[in-house]
């Protein structure tokens, strides 16, 4: 399917078998893959996709760097270790829950993103003080042990977990009083709110 001038892969999601699809250098905007629960090889590169949807795979890793006018990607219940998504500069929505992650490399420009779930991973650090517009955030079942929410928006949030983290202490936010108030219910309860680090001995 590669260099078909191909726009449109309505039909695809009847090849519920697939193992492998090379559909790079078409006119694609938006793809589909979530009904091809087998698949486990992917080339979309060099497309117009802004809209990415691969969840219920068993994708071992993903590349998605090229495809710059990404808005939506959901990649959810997949087999991802590591994923570099710092080309990703107009991403507005994120899901990833559900893989194996370690490590994940967010966008450095992140005024575009407002939704971000990682949840039901293995990630242990997240820090989302880029992200000024974020207002969904699920990191829940990670071992996270260094959470930076300091965003200068807090307030702005609608959604908010961390529950089932048990390595993480502190986490930081733009002011603890408030999110004390409003996001004790969706965290750990051992660990705390802070507004900034404590050196001990100092």
């Amino acid at each position: 399917m590669a260099d078909k001038n191909i726009s449109d892969l309505t039909g695809i999601e009847s090849f519920t078998a697939l193992t492998f699809s090379s559909c790079s250098d078409n006119n694609l905007k938006s793809l589909d893959l979530s009904s091809n629960v087998n698949l486990t090889d992917l080339y979309s590169h060099v497309n117009q996709l802004s809209s990415l949807n691969c969840r219920s795979n068993k994708l071992p890793d993903l590349d998605v760097n090229p495809n710059s006018a990404l808005t939506f990607l959901n990649c959810s219940s997949n087999e991802i270790s590591s994923l570099d998504i710092s080309g990703l500069v107009n991403i507005e929505q994120l899901f990833l829950q559900q893989n194996q992650l370690t490590t994940v490399n967010l966008p450095s420009s992140g005024s575009s993103l407002w939704k971000l779930e990682i949840n039901e991973n293995q990630m242990t650090d997240i820090d989302v003080s880029l992200f000024g517009n974020l207002r969904d955030l699920g990191v829940h079942q990670n071992q996270i042990t260094s959470l930076n929410l300091k965003n200068g928006n807090n307030s702005n949030f609608a959604s908010f977990n961390s529950e089932y983290n048990p390595n993480l202490t502190c986490i930081f936010v733009d002011d603890s009083g408030w999110s004390n108030d409003n996001w004790s219910a969706y965290k750990y309860a051992p660990s705390t709110f802070v507004t900034h680090q404590l050196i001990v001995g100092t």
